[in-house]
Protein backbone atom coordinates (compact mmCIF):
# COMPACT_ATOMS: atom_id res chain seq x y z
CA UNK A 1 0.00 0.00 0.00
CA UNK A 2 1.36 3.41 -0.97
CA UNK A 3 0.88 4.83 2.55
CA UNK A 4 2.95 2.03 4.09
CA UNK A 5 5.70 2.53 1.50
CA UNK A 6 5.80 6.26 2.21
CA UNK A 7 5.91 5.71 5.97
CA UNK A 8 8.83 3.31 5.55
CA UNK A 9 10.71 5.87 3.47
CA UNK A 10 10.08 8.58 6.09
CA UNK A 11 11.47 6.28 8.78
CA UNK A 12 14.63 5.77 6.71
CA UNK A 13 14.99 9.54 6.24
CA UNK A 14 14.61 10.08 10.00
CA UNK A 15 17.35 7.54 10.60
CA UNK A 16 19.62 9.47 8.24
CA UNK A 17 18.99 12.52 10.42
CA UNK A 18 19.88 10.56 13.53
CA UNK A 19 16.30 10.40 14.79
CA UNK A 20 14.01 7.58 15.88
CA UNK A 21 10.34 7.64 14.89
CA UNK A 22 7.93 8.77 17.65
CA UNK A 23 6.29 6.06 19.81
CA UNK A 24 3.11 6.31 17.76
CA UNK A 25 5.09 5.68 14.58
CA UNK A 26 5.08 7.71 11.38
CA UNK A 27 1.54 8.97 10.86
CA UNK A 28 0.44 9.84 7.33
CA UNK A 29 -2.91 11.49 6.70
CA UNK A 30 -4.82 12.88 3.76
CA UNK A 31 -4.66 16.71 3.81
CA UNK A 32 -8.01 18.48 4.01
CA UNK A 33 -7.13 20.58 0.95
CA UNK A 34 -6.00 18.96 -2.30
CA UNK A 35 -3.33 21.60 -2.98
CA UNK A 36 -1.54 20.48 0.20
CA UNK A 37 -0.60 17.19 -1.42
CA UNK A 38 -1.75 13.60 -1.41
CA UNK A 39 -0.28 12.70 2.00
CA UNK A 40 1.00 14.71 4.93
CA UNK A 41 2.96 13.81 8.04
CA UNK A 42 3.33 15.68 11.34
CA UNK A 43 6.34 13.63 12.40
CA UNK A 44 8.56 16.75 12.61
CA UNK A 45 6.11 18.34 15.04
CA UNK A 46 6.02 15.17 17.12
CA UNK A 47 9.83 14.89 17.31
CA UNK A 48 10.79 18.55 17.61
CA UNK A 49 10.53 18.87 21.40
CA UNK A 50 12.30 15.61 22.36
CA UNK A 51 14.97 16.34 19.73
CA UNK A 52 15.38 19.93 20.97
CA UNK A 53 14.89 21.34 17.49
CA UNK A 54 12.61 23.86 15.84
CA UNK A 55 9.73 21.92 14.23
CA UNK A 56 9.77 23.93 10.99
CA UNK A 57 13.57 23.56 10.70
CA UNK A 58 13.29 19.82 11.39
CA UNK A 59 10.55 19.50 8.78
CA UNK A 60 12.76 21.29 6.23
CA UNK A 61 15.64 18.92 6.99
CA UNK A 62 13.34 15.90 6.60
CA UNK A 63 11.93 17.28 3.33
CA UNK A 64 15.46 17.84 2.00
CA UNK A 65 16.42 14.28 2.89
CA UNK A 66 13.34 12.92 1.13
CA UNK A 67 13.91 15.15 -1.92
CA UNK A 68 17.52 14.00 -2.20
CA UNK A 69 16.37 10.42 -2.57
CA UNK A 70 12.67 10.71 -3.42
CA UNK A 71 10.40 7.79 -2.63
CA UNK A 72 8.91 5.96 -5.59
CA UNK A 73 5.95 7.82 -7.11
CA UNK A 74 6.63 11.01 -5.11
CA UNK A 75 6.71 14.01 -7.45
CA UNK A 76 7.30 16.79 -4.93
CA UNK A 77 8.00 17.27 -1.18
CA UNK A 78 7.22 20.53 0.58
CA UNK A 79 7.08 21.99 4.08
CA UNK A 80 3.84 23.62 5.24
CA UNK A 81 2.58 25.43 8.33
CA UNK A 82 4.44 25.00 11.61
CA UNK A 83 6.15 21.79 10.52
CA UNK A 84 4.09 19.54 8.28
CA UNK A 85 5.75 17.65 5.45
CA UNK A 86 3.46 17.29 2.44
CA UNK A 87 4.01 14.68 -0.25
CA UNK A 88 2.67 15.13 -3.78
CA UNK A 89 2.35 11.92 -5.81
CA UNK A 90 2.82 11.37 -9.53
CA UNK A 91 0.06 9.54 -11.40
CA UNK A 92 2.36 6.51 -11.72
CA UNK A 93 1.22 5.20 -8.32
CA UNK A 94 -2.27 4.71 -9.78
CA UNK A 95 -0.85 2.51 -12.53
CA UNK A 96 0.44 0.04 -9.95
CA UNK A 97 -2.94 0.01 -8.21
CA UNK A 98 -4.66 -0.82 -11.49
CA UNK A 99 -2.22 -3.67 -12.05
CA UNK A 100 -3.02 -5.02 -8.57
CA UNK A 101 -6.75 -4.82 -9.27
CA UNK A 102 -6.41 -6.77 -12.52
CA UNK A 103 -4.10 -9.36 -10.99
CA UNK A 104 -6.28 -9.98 -7.90
CA UNK A 105 -9.56 -9.95 -9.82
CA UNK A 106 -13.03 -9.40 -8.44
CA UNK A 107 -12.72 -12.25 -5.95
CA UNK A 108 -9.38 -11.21 -4.51
CA UNK A 109 -8.86 -7.44 -4.60
CA UNK A 110 -9.59 -5.47 -1.42
CA UNK A 111 -10.54 -8.61 0.46
CA UNK A 112 -9.07 -8.45 4.00
CA UNK A 113 -9.77 -12.01 5.10
CA UNK A 114 -10.27 -12.30 8.87
CA UNK A 115 -7.92 -14.76 10.52
CA UNK A 116 -10.76 -16.06 12.67
CA UNK A 117 -13.88 -16.19 10.49
CA UNK A 118 -17.18 -16.55 12.34
CA UNK A 119 -20.77 -17.48 11.62
CA UNK A 120 -22.85 -14.30 11.76
CA UNK A 121 -26.60 -13.86 11.67
CA UNK A 122 -27.95 -10.47 10.58
CA UNK A 123 -31.63 -9.85 11.25
CA UNK A 124 -32.73 -6.67 9.50
CA UNK A 125 -35.82 -4.80 8.31
CA UNK A 126 -38.31 -7.26 9.92
CA UNK A 127 -41.15 -4.75 9.47
CA UNK A 128 -44.44 -6.16 10.77
CA UNK A 129 -46.53 -7.62 7.93
CA UNK A 130 -49.37 -5.21 8.62
CA UNK A 131 -48.58 -2.87 5.74
CA UNK A 132 -46.22 -2.28 2.80
CA UNK A 133 -42.60 -1.40 3.53
CA UNK A 134 -41.71 2.29 3.38
CA UNK A 135 -38.60 4.35 2.66
CA UNK A 136 -37.31 3.97 6.22
CA UNK A 137 -37.51 0.19 5.91
CA UNK A 138 -35.63 0.49 2.63
CA UNK A 139 -32.81 2.34 4.37
CA UNK A 140 -32.44 -0.46 6.91
CA UNK A 141 -32.65 -3.02 4.12
CA UNK A 142 -29.73 -1.41 2.28
CA UNK A 143 -27.73 -1.04 5.48
CA UNK A 144 -28.26 -4.63 6.61
CA UNK A 145 -27.50 -6.09 3.19
CA UNK A 146 -24.36 -3.97 2.83
CA UNK A 147 -23.16 -5.08 6.27
CA UNK A 148 -23.69 -8.71 5.25
CA UNK A 149 -21.69 -8.20 2.05
CA UNK A 150 -18.81 -6.58 3.95
CA UNK A 151 -18.69 -9.44 6.45
CA UNK A 152 -18.77 -12.02 3.64
CA UNK A 153 -15.99 -10.11 1.87
CA UNK A 154 -13.92 -10.53 5.02
CA UNK A 155 -14.46 -14.30 5.02
CA UNK A 156 -17.31 -14.68 7.50
CA UNK A 157 -20.30 -16.94 6.91
CA UNK A 158 -23.42 -14.76 6.97
CA UNK A 159 -27.07 -15.71 7.35
CA UNK A 160 -29.66 -13.03 6.59
CA UNK A 161 -32.92 -13.32 8.48
CA UNK A 162 -36.24 -11.50 8.31
CA UNK A 163 -38.12 -12.03 11.58
CA UNK A 164 -41.82 -12.13 10.75
CA UNK A 165 -44.03 -10.86 13.58
CA UNK A 166 -47.11 -12.66 12.27
CA UNK A 167 -49.03 -13.14 15.51
CA UNK A 168 -50.30 -11.12 18.45
CA UNK A 169 -52.34 -7.98 18.92
CA UNK A 170 -51.26 -6.19 15.72
CA UNK A 171 -52.22 -9.14 13.54
CA UNK A 172 -55.61 -9.39 15.26
CA UNK A 173 -56.10 -5.67 14.71
CA UNK A 174 -55.20 -6.14 11.05
CA UNK A 175 -57.80 -8.91 10.85
CA UNK A 176 -60.40 -6.69 12.54
CA UNK A 177 -59.64 -3.95 9.99
CA UNK A 178 -60.07 -6.35 7.07
CA UNK A 179 -63.38 -7.65 8.45
CA UNK A 180 -64.61 -4.10 9.06
CA UNK A 181 -64.07 -3.34 5.37
CA UNK A 182 -65.85 -6.58 4.46
CA UNK A 183 -68.88 -5.46 6.47
CA UNK A 184 -68.66 -1.90 5.16
CA UNK A 185 -67.94 -0.54 8.63
CA UNK A 186 -65.25 1.89 9.89
CA UNK A 187 -62.03 0.24 10.97
CA UNK A 188 -61.62 -0.07 14.77
CA UNK A 189 -59.68 2.51 16.78
CA UNK A 190 -55.98 2.06 16.15
CA UNK A 191 -56.74 -0.10 13.12
CA UNK A 192 -55.34 0.02 9.61
CA UNK A 193 -57.36 2.36 7.35
CA UNK A 194 -55.06 2.19 4.32
CA UNK A 195 -56.33 1.50 0.83
CA UNK A 196 -54.31 -1.71 0.76
CA UNK A 197 -56.54 -3.09 3.55
CA UNK A 198 -59.67 -2.31 1.52
CA UNK A 199 -58.10 -4.08 -1.47
CA UNK A 200 -57.34 -7.12 0.68
CA UNK A 201 -60.88 -7.15 2.08
CA UNK A 202 -62.28 -7.18 -1.45
CA UNK A 203 -60.73 -10.61 -2.06
CA UNK A 204 -61.19 -12.11 1.40
CA UNK A 205 -63.62 -15.03 1.55
CA UNK A 206 -62.50 -16.71 4.77
CA UNK A 207 -64.18 -17.00 8.16
CA UNK A 208 -65.24 -13.90 10.07
CA UNK A 209 -62.59 -14.46 12.70
CA UNK A 210 -60.08 -11.69 13.37
CA UNK A 211 -57.22 -14.11 13.99
CA UNK A 212 -57.83 -16.00 10.73
CA UNK A 213 -58.40 -12.80 8.74
CA UNK A 214 -55.29 -11.21 10.22
CA UNK A 215 -53.06 -14.17 9.39
CA UNK A 216 -54.50 -14.33 5.86
CA UNK A 217 -53.87 -10.61 5.28
CA UNK A 218 -50.39 -10.77 6.83
CA UNK A 219 -49.37 -13.56 4.46
CA UNK A 220 -50.35 -11.50 1.44
CA UNK A 221 -48.69 -8.37 2.75
CA UNK A 222 -45.56 -10.43 3.40
CA UNK A 223 -45.63 -11.65 -0.21
CA UNK A 224 -45.57 -7.99 -1.26
CA UNK A 225 -42.65 -7.28 1.08
CA UNK A 226 -40.75 -10.20 -0.44
CA UNK A 227 -41.31 -8.86 -3.93
CA UNK A 228 -40.18 -5.39 -2.84
CA UNK A 229 -36.97 -6.76 -1.33
CA UNK A 230 -36.28 -8.83 -4.44
CA UNK A 231 -36.83 -5.77 -6.64
CA UNK A 232 -33.85 -4.09 -4.94
CA UNK A 233 -31.82 -7.31 -5.08
CA UNK A 234 -31.99 -8.08 -1.37
CA UNK A 235 -32.57 -11.71 -0.48
CA UNK A 236 -32.90 -13.49 2.85
CA UNK A 237 -31.77 -16.96 3.82
CA UNK A 238 -34.71 -17.31 6.17
CA UNK A 239 -38.08 -15.68 6.80
CA UNK A 240 -38.61 -16.77 10.40
CA UNK A 241 -42.21 -16.80 11.61
CA UNK A 242 -42.96 -15.81 15.21
CA UNK A 243 -46.18 -17.82 14.95
CA UNK A 244 -44.12 -20.95 14.29
CA UNK A 245 -42.61 -20.59 17.78
CA UNK A 246 -45.99 -20.40 19.44
CA UNK A 247 -47.31 -23.31 17.40
CA UNK A 248 -44.37 -25.51 18.34
CA UNK A 249 -43.61 -27.01 21.74
CA UNK A 250 -40.53 -24.82 22.17
CA UNK A 251 -42.11 -22.26 24.52
CA UNK A 252 -43.69 -24.86 26.78
CA UNK A 253 -40.51 -26.91 26.87
CA UNK A 254 -38.45 -23.83 27.76
CA UNK A 255 -40.80 -22.81 30.57
CA UNK A 256 -40.83 -26.38 31.89
CA UNK A 257 -37.02 -26.45 31.87
CA UNK A 258 -36.80 -23.14 33.75
CA UNK A 259 -39.39 -24.34 36.29
CA UNK A 260 -37.46 -27.56 36.80
CA UNK A 261 -34.38 -25.53 37.62
CA UNK A 262 -36.36 -23.33 40.03
CA UNK A 263 -35.83 -20.21 37.95
CA UNK A 264 -39.51 -19.19 37.57
CA UNK A 265 -42.47 -18.72 39.91
CA UNK A 266 -46.08 -17.52 39.80
CA UNK A 267 -46.90 -14.19 41.39
CA UNK A 268 -50.33 -12.66 42.12
CA UNK A 269 -51.97 -14.64 39.36
CA UNK A 270 -50.05 -12.68 36.73
CA UNK A 271 -48.34 -15.72 35.28
CA UNK A 272 -44.70 -16.65 35.45
CA UNK A 273 -41.90 -14.42 36.66
CA UNK A 274 -38.20 -15.20 36.74
CA UNK A 275 -35.64 -15.26 39.54
CA UNK A 276 -32.32 -13.45 39.54
CA UNK A 277 -30.92 -12.16 36.27
CA UNK A 278 -33.82 -13.63 34.30
CA UNK A 279 -36.36 -11.48 36.11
Amino acid sequence: MIRDDLAATVRVALGALGLEPPPAGVVLERPARREHGDWSTNVALALAKPAGRNPRELAAALAAELAASPPQHVDRVEVAGPGFVNLHLADSWLHEVLAEVVQAGVAGYARPLDKKPERVQIEFVSANPTGPVHVGNGWFASYGDALGRVLERCGHTVQREYYVNDTGGQIRLLGASVLAHVRGEPVPDGGYPGRYVADLAASYDGPHDIEAAGRWAAERILDGIRRTMESIHITYDEWFSQASIQESEAVGETVALLAEKGLVFEEDGAGLAAHGRLR
